[in-house]
């Protein structure tokens, strides 16, 4: 039976990448505020303030492509991933040169099952970090979620040549060898996830 192995990747990211996300300035001081305090909030684990003070800040400041980012990633922790997806291309439309914008626009795509769409979002994200591993590993989970297994296959190479540290990327690679019929190279790759494990 096959497995997806990129089921909710937004949770893990929510706010371990606060340096990362959202290319774009505040033009307004009143919304740095808020966005500072939604900051401090989201690091608290305050969801819901985080939220709201995301929120203001946008109010304040529409062009604020940094407050969509970090408000759509709330949004596709709590599963809303339509509403996600509005904010985070947002955040790519006012920040298009943010590969971190188009990872998680792909990330909420591909957890709505629109995985065409997170395959072209991931691929722009490629474009603008070709070294940045975690992309491919999420555009090969999408390739695989459509039966694409080369493709799936020849990005998780990709990311194992990057990182050849991470347990996940040969756990997901053993996945897609099995699908492809390849059950020695899957052994070996799940051998090798319990050994960085």
């Amino acid at each position: 039976m096959k497995k997806a192995f990129c089921v909710t990747l937004a949770v893990i990211l929510l706010f371990g990448l606060a340096a990362c996300g959202g290319g774009g300035a505040a033009n307004t001081s009143g919304a740095e505020d808020y966005y500072e305090q939604a900051m401090s909030a989201a690091k608290s684990g305050k969801d819901a303030e985080a939220f709201e003070a995301f929120g203001k800040a946008i109010e304040l400041d529409p062009e604020y492509a940094d407050a969509y980012y970090w408000r759509g990633l709330i949004y596709s922790d709590r599963e809303e991933y339509g509403k996600a997806i509005e904010d985070l291309g947002k955040a790519v439309e006012l920040s298009p040169d943010d590969p971190y914008n188009h990872q998680h626009l792909g990330i909420a795509y591909n957890n709505s099952r629109d995985y065409e769409k997170a395959i072209e979002s991931f691929s722009k994200a490629i474009e603008l970090a070709p070294e940045e591993d975690f992309i491919y590993y999420c555009r090969g989970s999408a390739y695989f979620d459509i039966d694409r297994c080369e493709e799936a296959l020849a990005d998780l190479n990709k990311a194992i040549e990057l990182n050849a540290e991470d347990t996940d990327y040969f756990s997901a690679r053993a996945l897609i060898y099995e699908e492809l019929g390849e059950d020695d190279l899957a052994s070996i790759d799940e051998a090798m996830a319990i050994v960085l494990g």
